[in-house]
């Protein structure tokens, strides 16, 4: 007996001191609604725990320090981070890079995704260095800034000096509200790609600089006189057992996203920030990630309808605008899918709207973005111009020109408003048609122009691109028609050496606009296109069919084509124009429908009244 009791409590210790080893097999989890407190070691990229009083001391490492819990392989995969992932669904377009240069006039769409109307980054000659070091001051890391491991050895290029751009998960999860998204940027500039998420911590500072620094730098053999960054922390942040305490949110305040995700109207006329909400749903106190949710694959939803589910399920459908307020039939056999109302959603009532309306517009076609005027308004985002970092200088006419709203008509054939940018750059055309796109350095090393002679907001004058092209032309060395795309045209020189302008047709699809939708801010009911009648669109003089669109781009002393709003949605103008003119004579109409239907009524009630007589008649007759 005692035997048996003493082999039950060996393989009972057995079990209970191998939990940890079953337990380490996956993630950590509390299974708990409660914030966890994240008293936390921090490690390097060695898997060593970080010293703060080590002198010199490493730069901590997300990879390491976070995957002690979290499986940070899968939310490597997560939306943000996986562009260059090939095999991941592009999805409806969304917002791109804009390659930029004030000097030659250049403003063109990027995107590693397959989104029509944006191009390579390589394309343009930008390889993955090139690209972090132009966009990393909003990159939130991962994917195209950590290379496989034989470019990261390979000391004849600067990775091997910079080190990875690794997630920094306290740019979407910090809840202190201390971490420093603008210094990250600046460490990025200045090539401290693996100290970055050290510097923007709040209880860490990184002096020096990794491009002082040779290309043949080796940590483990520097040479002379070379001294990487150095990292001093905040020994009062740590405690005896060299913990630090971080707090970090799972639902990811709206604040986190702005630096990321802002959009700041310049039109002259424009509202200051004080003068308005918002987004309605922000106003109520909600966040971002309320409706934009995602598990630990950082598979983030991204609220449009027809969105591929990913394996998710129909709740993804539940969290756009019609699934939530409207509910949806995905799946039937869900309450929550089948009727909405997430997070207390009101179920509009939309009286007196034709149904047709919920077929042919997108719900932000009347609730989001700015009310539409005779011109879209002038826009700048965060992606696009660097908002969150702090410049002087900053004004309307800075590269990208971007246009919102701009009604268009999306792949499913909804109106819907959108952002939208004409592009600008310079290439060569070949005989066979194909076009090769010029990186805005060799326009610049070919015309001998200075980046410091660039003045942002300056468009470039006719006699420049004349100019421009002539020396493009004389290059024996390469072939093809030189051309500098911009403002819907087409700039190329004739026999005789002159200019020659020509409008883009809807044939060069290279050198279309590119338009993304917006979804906010959303305004409330009572802000809403329709709220103070059908006259809000439906007007000879409406803003919303007969705006007119001009062909912005970096280009002086030319008027730029304009397109009518009702040619992006496929609308037929004239027949617009009568539509609406007869909105004018509708509330005469209405009174001379009812002034005809009261008189047909006194018609038939005249006619009734003696039948009735008879009828009455007949029956008294008979009795």
């Amino acid at each position: 007996m005692n035997r048996c009791l003493a082999m039950l409590a060996l393989v009972l210790s057995a079990l209970v001191w191998s939990a940890p080893a079953f337990a380490a097999e996956g993630p950590l989890q509390t299974g708990s609604r409660a914030r966890y407190s994240h008293r936390i070691n921090l490690y390097d990229a060695d898997n060593t725990i970080i010293d703060p009083a080590e002198r010199p001391a490493q730069p901590w490492a997300t990879s390491t320090s976070c995957a002690k819990c979290h499986s940070v392989g899968v939310i490597a995969g997560g939306w943000h981070f996986n562009a260059v992932d090939e095999s991941v669904d592009p999805g409806r377009p969304g917002e791109p890079w804009m390659l930029v240069d004030a000097a030659t006039g250049t403003q063109v769409p990027l995107s590693q995704r397959d989104w029509p109307g944006t191009r390579r980054p390589e394309e343009f000659g930008l390889t993955p260095w090139d690209f972090v070091m132009r966009f990393g001051r909003h990159l939130p890391g991962g994917g195209v800034g950590t290379p496989p491991a034989e470019v990261m050895n390979d000391f004849s290029t600067r990775w091997g000096v910079a080190g990875p751009l690794e997630i920094d998960c306290l740019l979407c999860h910090d809840a202190e509200g201390r971490h420093d998204p603008a210094e990250r940027g600046r460490q990025i500039e200045v090539e401290n790609f693996r100290w970055a998420v050290t510097a923007a911590s709040p209880f860490a500072l990184v002096r020096g600089e990794a491009s002082r620094l040779p290309d043949h730098y080796d940590p483990m053999m520097p040479p002379a006189g070379a001294v990487p960054p150095q990292v001093l922390y905040d020994e009062g942040r740590f405690d005896a057992d060299d913990r630090v305490y971080l707090d970090l949110a799972r639902r990811v305040p709206a604040d986190r996203c702005y630096f990321c995700h802002t959009t700041s109207e310049t039109t002259p006329a424009a509202a200051e920030r004080w003068q308005h909400e918002g987004d309605v749903h922000i106003a109520a106190g909600m966040s971002c990630a309320d409706c934009h949710r995602h598990g630990i694959d950082h598979q983030v939803v991204r609220g449009y309808e027809g969105e591929p589910e990913r394996g998710r399920g129909s709740v993804v459908q539940t969290l756009t605008c019609r699934g939530c307020h409207l509910g949806t039939d995905e799946d039937p056999t869900s309450q929550a899918v089948a009727l909405g109302g997430r997070l207390g959603a009101p179920r509009p009532l939309h009286r007196g709207l034709p149904p047709i309306h919920l077929e042919k517009l997108s719900c932000t076609a009347c609730h989001s973005g700015g009310w539409p005027g005779e011109q879209p308004r002038m826009v700048q985002t965060s992606l696009a111009h660097g908002l969150g970092i702090a410049e002087r200088g900053r004004h309307e006419q800075m590269l990208p020109l971007i246009q919102s709203p701009v009604f268009i008509r999306d792949a499913g054939g909804v109106i819907a408003p959108h952002k939208l940018v004409w592009p600008a750059f310079w290439g060569r055309r070949g005989e066979d048609g194909g076009l090769e796109p010029l990186a805005p350095e060799a326009v610049r090393r070919a015309a001998r122009l200075r980046e410091v002679e660039a003045v942002q907001g300056k468009p470039l004058e006719l006699a420049e691109i004349t100019r421009i092209l002539g020396v493009l032309a004389a290059d024996s060395r390469a072939s093809g028609t030189p051309f500098y795309l911009a403002g819907g045209m087409v700039h190329e020189l004739d026999e005789a050496g002159e200019l020659r302008r020509t409008a883009i047709t809807p044939e060069q699809a290279e050198f279309q606009p590119y338009a993304w939708p917006l979804a906010h801010d959303v305004r409330p009911a009572a802000q809403s296109l329709g709220a103070r009648g059908c006259t809000d669109c439906h007007a000879s003089d409406s803003n919303f069919i007969f705006g007119q669109v001009a062909a912005l781009g970096p280009v002086a002393e030319v008027e730029p084509p304009t397109v009518a709003m009702h040619e992006w949605m496929g609308l037929d103008g004239d027949l617009q124009q009568f539509w609406g003119m007869a909105f004018i004579f509708r509330p005469v109409g209405k009174l001379f429908g009812f002034i005809a239907l009261g008189l047909f009524g006194l018609v038939l009630l005249a006619y009734a009244l003696p039948g009735v007589r008879r009828l009455t008649g007949m029956v008294g007759g008979v009795r």
